[in-house]
């Protein structure tokens, strides 16, 4: 067992390997800002145990801007519980930008040959010209962080240089439940998309419940700033 799910999630988990993280009944974490928790490994079901106030429950203090980004595609979380302790939290799920830049893949080798736009993270599901489907990034071998350089992707191919893109699609939020504390310690949004076309295919939000209490500003379940595909909303509920 781990002390908090972002440990479990980098440094337990592999990407693309499909794991899953049990999350035990009673178990909970602060999200304080928009760094203590990421959604960071592909492939990953994070699974709560428990019921009613014993699911895993992640309470976000602080700062307006506290959330869970989404880094990595192809990941669920189910059965938890977030609470809103601080006033217009901005959303619970944000999803980071998309980004691109002129690269080749050589076998399992991503190489960027241009100046990279937004951040390339392990996990991204990568997209262009040539680029077999399903394709993603499982670590950056060499080069600035998340930026220019060297990376290994999970499938082997050879791409001439073209323009890829990093995307996070196919992100599943179901049986949770988000919930304002008060009139004034509320949550503004649950999931954040960005401006990259089809960043967030996939995404899902589904039998969960929105305990939506908050006065101080409009509230609005999904904010998706570009085209998204695959969208499925279906069977939940609000007060």
């Amino acid at each position: 067992p781990f002390a908090t799910l972002s440990f479990a999630l980098s440094n337990a988990c592999v990407q693309g390997r499909g794991d899953i993280v049990f999350v035990m009944p009673g178990h909970r974490e602060s999200i304080p800002d928009a760094a203590t928790l990421a959604m960071n490994c592909a492939g990953v079901a994070v699974i709560g145990i428990g019921s009613g106030n014993l699911r895993p429950t992640f309470t976000f203090t602080t700062a307006a801007t506290a959330n869970i980004p989404v880094r990595s595609s192809n990941m669920s979380i189910q059965n938890c519980l977030f609470l809103a302790n601080f006033a217009d939290i901005a959303s619970v799920f944000t999803a980071i930008r998309g980004s691109s830049a002129t690269s080749t893949i050589t076998g399992t080798t991503l190489t960027t040959v241009g100046a990279v736009t937004g951040s390339f993270y392990p996990g991204m599901t990568l997209g262009g010209t040539g680029v077999t489907p399903g394709t993603i990034i499982l670590s950056q071998l060499t080069g600035a962080a998340n930026g220019i350089g060297t990376y290994q992707v999970s499938i082997s191919q050879t791409v001439p240089s073209t323009t890829i893109t990093g995307l996070t699609p196919d992100f599943a939020i179901d049986n949770c439940e988000v919930r304002d504390l008060s009139s004034v310690l509320n949550f503004l949004t649950i999931f954040t998309g960005n401006a990259t076309a089809n960043s967030c295919d996939g995404l899902a939000l589904t039998n969960s419940r929105i305990s939506s209490l908050g006065t101080t500003a409009a509230t609005t379940a999904i904010k998706l700033s570009s085209a998204t595909d695959r969208l499925a909303i279906r069977d939940n509920f609000g007060n």
